[in-house]
């Protein structure tokens, strides 16, 4: 049976995952449409890392629009009429994205049939004695989903009120502006007539009396803003930390512990565990949403600067700068050991798969701090170490981190045997293609 078709028979987190491989990047419509045509190309006979293969990688370029256009062509009718036109579009729109790197065209492409090959792999499996404890997974795995729907929804209401906060501010500024040209008016009076002065001197003190008791309350008003704003990114903060604990601590904790299941299976001829595309979601997630929380808190102390009112949010806001500040660093895990010649290598950016890599060419083991050798390893228990550190800044180099990522226990396959792929997922240094071979 096709692949595609039975793609489209996945129900529950399985569709969605599948769902979620598609965009922009490459619509799910050209997936459809086509699938007989992408099923049958040999994606995985190019080599990414070979410049000489971008010829191979453009004629399927020119191949795959050239099948978009026939079927564009081929469609008839009222209903086929919509079809036709949106075809065409993302024949256009894959023309340009891909015309200028087409071996980012063959990476995605690759990368989609691999998940939709685990989906439709691990649904046919589902029936195994194992099925439950994939239950249990997805369970949980809809518990942190249905925990990242809610920060969204109240980061999205912190952002609605800090729109608001600001908004009240800008016109507080302006009437105040006006009370300090009323004050200029008064000390002007001087120089008007007797009874000219009097008479605008009574309108003048009856609008600065009005505007300065509207002055007081909507200080009071604008306070009680910033502090339930404050106190909304306080509790905010304390789901995302609470979110992140059972990212960081549980799941990809219990994701290194299967690591060696995932050997003996590998090893085996089994199937790889596709987890690690879903932490790489969580960690995007959590990313961004602790980015938007800290550029909000940012924007609510300029805001407390630009009008000083005396109160307790000063405190509160540098707090939450504090807190949010230990999230993103607790974000970005840090491992290392042994030593590494070769090592040093730029990363590039797959914007179709949206993982950032760097492939090592010539990278070989200097010093290795071996564990004792108890005699009960196999032979797919090779040990070798490996160590990657990069250093990147967020937010124009307001925060600098330096990340190492290694492992001493790290199984399977010597490092010279084969060039490895370092992908940085969310704060994680993860080895590709040799990742399901990592363990705790």
């Amino acid at each position: 049976m096709a692949l595609w078709i039975q793609a489209q028979q996945l129900q529950g987190e399985a569709l969605r995952q599948m769902q979620a491989l598609y965009g922009q990047h490459f619509p799910i419509e050209v997936r459809h449409y086509l699938s007989q045509w992408i099923e049958s190309q040999a994606w995985d006979s190019i080599d990414l890392d070979n410049p000489q293969e971008n010829l191979k990688a453009t004629q399927l370029l020119e191949g795959l629009i050239q099948e978009l256009q026939k079927k564009a062509d081929h469609q008839v009718g009222e209903d086929g009429f919509l079809l036709k036109i949106k075809l065409g579009h993302y024949a256009t729109q894959l023309q340009n994205t891909y015309d200028r790197c087409p071996m980012e065209l063959v990476r995605c492409i690759r990368h989609i049939l691999y998940h939709e090959q685990r989906l439709v792999r691990e649904a046919t499996n589902s029936t195994s004695p194992a099925s439950s404890l994939a239950d249990a997974m997805s369970q949980k795995h809809l518990q942190i989903n249905q925990t990242f729907e809610e920060l969204r929804l109240v980061t999205q209401d912190t952002e609605n009120e800090l729109k608001k906060l600001q908004q009240t501010q800008e016109y507080f500024i302006i009437q105040y502006q006006e009370n300090m040209r009323l004050q200029a008016q008064f000390s002007q009076l001087s120089q008007l007539g007797p009874q000219e002065r009097m008479s605008r001197e009574t309108t003048l003190q009856q609008k600065k009396a009005s505007l300065e008791a509207w002055l007081h309350r909507e200080a009071q008003t604008l306070q009680q803003y910033r502090v339930e704003l404050a106190e909304k990114h306080q509790k905010t903060l304390q789901l995302l930390r609470k979110q992140q604990t059972t990212i960081l601590d549980d799941e990809l904790i219990q994701w290194k512990r299967r690591g060696r299941r995932r050997q003996q299976l590998a090893g085996n001829g089994g199937p790889p565990e596709g987890t690690l595309d879903v932490l790489q979601s969580w960690c995007e997630k959590l990313a961004e949403i602790i980015w938007q929380n800290r550029q909000q808190i940012r924007r609510a102390e300029h805001l407390c600067q630009q009008l000083p009112i005396p109160g307790p949010v000063e405190e509160m806001l540098a707090e939450l700068n504090g807190t949010i500040t230990d999230i993103i660093s607790a974000l970005v895990t840090s491992e290392s050991s042994g030593e590494i010649l070769n090592n040093c290598c730029v990363m590039e950016y797959h914007q179709a798969t949206g993982t950032l890599s760097a492939h090592f060419r010539n990278m070989s083991l200097k010093r290795i701090k071996r564990s004792d050798r108890r005699g009960a390893e196999s032979v797919t228990e090779e040990k070798f170490t490996i160590l990657f550190e990069s250093q990147f800044s967020v937010g124009g180099n307001e925060l600098v981190f330096q990340v190492k990522g290694g492992n001493p226990k790290a199984q399977r396959q010597k490092v010279e045997k084969k060039n490895p792929t370092l992908i940085l997922i969310g704060g994680l240094m993860i080895l590709k293609p040799v990742s399901q071979f990592l363990e705790a």
